[in-house]
């Protein structure tokens, strides 16, 4: 939930805008999971005396927005302190998680310049009512995975799936969170499906799967195309797994080696398996 100061009709308290003297609004949080429970731990900083005074005489509540749009979660915490832990059900959040705090008015009244608004207003005083939003902080979003990351399995972030109008020609669809899509035309996930058995699985790791990889590792590469990705769960594992590979996304290592050879150490060899499958199969070994 990201809010802009076009959307209101009179001043707002935020460090984002100018509409009071002092305007100092943040809200600095630690979100850590343990297991059944996501605790949010914060602490709000606010400048203005005015604001403070009308949180003392509760005229004014301070709240906390959170939003998961892959779960449909959205819930308005009233909080009673500047400083503070919330608790979340670990079930509600999955993935990426938005929050935006929120001063929002109690009752109705009224702001003029005796509330500390900017002298650009004047003597013009502004009715505020209850429900009416105060100020805002927009802050920043923060990741709970259901799944581990901790162990790279292509087929746990990679699928295959039909797309008719490919026709003869294979294509990936990475704006997904949870997994890469390798699409195929109509006839050739047919034929997928028929040689998918756990027997041919190098090959097709091979034939499918690697070339995918190394487009995905070649968008990675790109620094202006990673942050796109980065909220991703399956951008996330790749990174994991790199780690563990010792060639950190963020590393020289992983800057200095060919997309190739990288999405071939992700998938443990896959052309020296298929090459190791198939000549078994003709040898009759």
């Amino acid at each position: 939930m990201q809010i802009r100061n076009r959307l209101f009709s009179y001043p707002v308290y935020s460090s984002d805008v100018d509409d009071y003297k002092s305007n100092t609004f943040t809200f600095d949080y630690n979100a850590e999971s343990n297991g059944d429970t996501v605790l949010i731990q914060y602490t709000t900083t606010i400048s203005n005396k005015h604001i403070l005074k009308e949180l003392n005489n509760s005229t004014i509540k301070l709240a906390l927005m959170i939003e998961c749009a892959k779960t449909a979660y959205r819930n308005l915490f009233v909080l009673k302190d500047l400083d503070g832990t919330i608790e979340v059900p670990s079930s509600s959040l999955s993935s990426k998680v938005e929050m935006c705090c929120l001063l929002l008015a109690n009752e109705d009244y009224i702001i003029d310049k005796e509330s500390g608004i900017s002298s650009d207003y004047m003597d013009t005083s502004f009715k505020i009512n209850k429900g009416f939003i105060v100020g805002y902080d927009n802050t920043y979003s923060f990741i709970v995975d259901k799944d581990k990351e901790d162990e790279f399995k292509a087929s746990s972030i990679i699928s295959v799936v039909k797309k008719i109008d490919l026709k003869d020609y294979m294509d990936i669809d990475l704006d997904n969170d949870n997994k890469i899509k390798i699409q195929l035309g109509d006839e050739m996930y047919k034929r997928f499906v028929q040689i998918q058995g756990q027997d041919k699985l190098p090959v097709v790791h091979s034939m499918i799967v690697l070339p995918a990889l190394v487009y995905v590792i070649d968008q990675i590469k790109n620094k202006d195309l990673r942050e796109t990705y980065s909220d991703y769960y399956w951008y996330r594992c790749i990174g994991k797994q790199l780690e563990v590979l010792n060639i950190g996304i963020d590393s020289s290592a992983f800057d200095n080696k060919s997309s190739l050879a990288i999405a071939q150490e992700l998938l443990k060899l896959p052309i020296n398996h298929a090459l190791i499958n198939l000549t078994t199969e003709e040898g009759g070994e």
